[in-house]
């Protein structure tokens, strides 16, 4: 009876953190208007409180700390290395440099740190804005926070595929909200809000290219379900026999994840990004080279092929403001930032800036207003901005993480069949990596906490070792979630 108990108590603790995590993945979009840093507080503390749960859980169940995913060593010391920056450091650790002030140097002197004249006083810390630093640092660890949820609950099929289905579903319902509000709001957020002349706004969104940010990522994934689910119902039935189930409303799954899909795609094409664009290609591509195996399966692998170059013209015919963007507009003014932004990691190689100086520190370096004269707040690429924040020290160690999680899921598909959410995710995080080239997404609340619930499914849906994936793949037949190369 005890031992009863003590599984129920899992079982709801389990509920508890799997609704908890829905909610957020949900709802977390919506309130992208608020910014990239206000939510940060709330949502730390919430994800505290989720993490606390977990661990609970895993005393009661193996009477034992959780196990934690090999790519969070690497990314506990990235954390180690942020919260260290902001400590005060000692004069050979750090450059007797001054802490710069946006307001010190007007845009466009281009002399970087020389610009302040005054000497740092001993004993400031190696970040050059602190206060900056303290909310990536909270921003990572959130992060970090929910991969590790993500990856403990997800071990199961069960949960995977209600993850999948939330994903696909909240993203579609987003896209259509979207649409709905572009055609009538008049450019007004929530049809009430007046936002800025230069404002971009696209459904809860205020700038269109993170609206498409969300999407982008899910267009794949979408894809992936549609093709498992097509492929899992033709070994049961005829084509005629399953569009006569579609059409009698017998199976819901198929023309559930068309609209879903067609939604997701129609929304990103609309909202003219073109990084988000060529992002849902990226994607589309990922999942037609990754979808494989029998001659059914790359038949469909052709299909998704021949989807890029529909999907693409789609684009450039459907909507005349998107061709528009791809002809005349140019990267604006991101290649200007980039190359200005490099002298900024010749300066700090090592250890970077400080996570989230660069707002503070690149008007310093900036030799020109450009055609656009707005303060940037982030380099309009995550590599690049990881990069000057926190050096070659930093990225390698995220780097390492990214390493161990693409190593886990090739590995696992090179041993046998793994379920279709492991390629959707494998495809959906190449889609989200390269709107990353040309953006800030990861720095969007609603959009790193979808990548982070990606990155983690990816994680627990591919094994650790050929036993494991004999058992992971005869239970994702059982549970729903079936195999899918």
């Amino acid at each position: 009876m005890s031992a009863w108990r003590s599984a129920g108590r899992g079982d709801l603790l389990a509920r508890v953190l799997e609704v908890g995590l829905v909610a957020l993945l949900l709802g977390l979009p919506w309130f992208s208007w608020l910014g990239t840093t206000r939510p940060l507080p709330a949502l730390s503390l919430f994800l505290a409180a989720l993490l606390f749960l977990l661990l609970v859980r895993a005393i009661r169940e193996r009477g034992a700390p959780l196990p934690v995913p090999a790519p969070l060593i690497p990314v506990g010391a990235f954390l180690a290395l942020v919260l260290l920056s902001m400590v005060p450091a000692p004069a050979p650790l750090r450059r007797a440099v001054p802490e710069p002030s946006a307001t010190e140097v007007p845009v466009g002197a281009g002399r970087g740190l020389a610009a302040v004249p005054e000497l740092r006083a001993p004993g400031r810390p190696l970040s050059l804005a602190p206060e900056r630093t303290r909310a990536e640092l909270l921003r990572y660890a959130g992060l970090a926070a929910a991969f590790l949820l993500w990856a403990t609950l997800l071990g199961d099929a069960g949960r995977r595929r209600r993850f999948g289905w939330a994903a696909i579903a909240g993203g579609a319902v987003v896209a259509l909200f979207g649409m709905i509000e572009r055609a009538t709001a008049d450019g007004r957020l929530f049809w009430s809000v007046p936002l800025p002349d230069h404002a971009q706004p696209f459904g809860p969104y205020v700038n269109r290219n993170h609206f498409a940010g969300l999407l982008a990522p899910l267009l794949p994934f979408a894809v992936a379900a549609l093709l498992d689910r097509w492929r899992l119902l033709r070994r049961e039935m005829s084509a005629r026999a399953l569009l006569g189930a579609v059409a009698r409303g017998a199976e819901l799954g198929l023309p559930l994840l068309t609209v879903a899909g067609f939604l997701l795609g129609t929304a990103t094409v609309l909202s003219a990004s073109r990084g988000g664009i060529l992002a849902a290609a990226v994607g589309l591509m990922a999942l037609g080279a990754l979808w494989g195996g029998s001659p059914g399966r790359r038949r469909r692998r052709g299909g998704v092929l021949l989807s890029v170059p529909l999907f693409l013209g789609t684009a450039w015919l459907g909507a005349p403001r998107t061709g528009e963007r791809f002809l005349w507009e140019g990267t604006g003014d991101r290649w200007q930032v980039w190359t200005e932004a490099l002298p900024m990691f010749r300066d700090h190689p090592m250890v970077g800036i400080g996570a989230g100086a660069f707002a503070d520190v690149f008007p310093l370096y900036r030799e020109s207003a450009g055609p656009h004269p707005v303060r940037f707040a982030h380099a309009e690429n995550e590599a690049l901005e990881l990069l000057v924040e926190t050096g070659v020290v930093g990225t390698a160690l995220l780097g390492a993480a990214a390493f161990l999680l693409l190593a886990r899921a090739f590995r696992a598909r090179r041993a046998g069949p793994v379920p279709w959410a492991a390629t959707g995710a494998l495809a959906a995080l190449a889609a989200a990596l390269a709107h990353a080239l040309v953006d800030f997404n990861l720095h969007v609340p609603g959009n790193a906490l979808l990548y982070a619930g990606l990155a983690a499914l990816l994680w627990a849906a591919t094994p650790s070792s050929p036993r494991s994936a004999a058992g992971l793949a005869s239970s994702s037949t059982v549970d729903g979630d079936p195999p899918g190369h």
